[in-house]
């Protein structure tokens, strides 16, 4: 499966499809490609409840045994409990 996936409109369109006051928005650039470690947008709440959009890093980094851990952005749950 690809989980290539890219963010080609405005902070404003994003910023106003999901209800983020303007103050609470990052300025992020559009891009054409986000890899897992690249960096992303994301809408969380933030710790007084209100909407905020962030860059934050895609991908989670999966430990392996005996190798460096890479980064992913999906996996087979057997998988990930294994190498905890």
């Amino acid at each position: 499966m690809c989980n290539l996936y890219s963010h080609t409109r405005a902070v404003d369109a994003v910023r106003q499809l999901f209800k983020v006051s303007s103050n609470r928005a990052a300025n992020i650039a559009p891009r054409d490609a986000i890899f897992p470690g690249y960096s992303a947008p994301v809408v969380r709440l933030a710790e007084d409840g209100e909407r905020e959009l962030v860059e934050l890093s895609w991908g989670f980094v999966y430990p392996q045994p005996g190798r460096a851990p890479r980064r992913v952005t999906n996996t087979r749950d057997d998988k990930v409990m294994a190498a905890f």
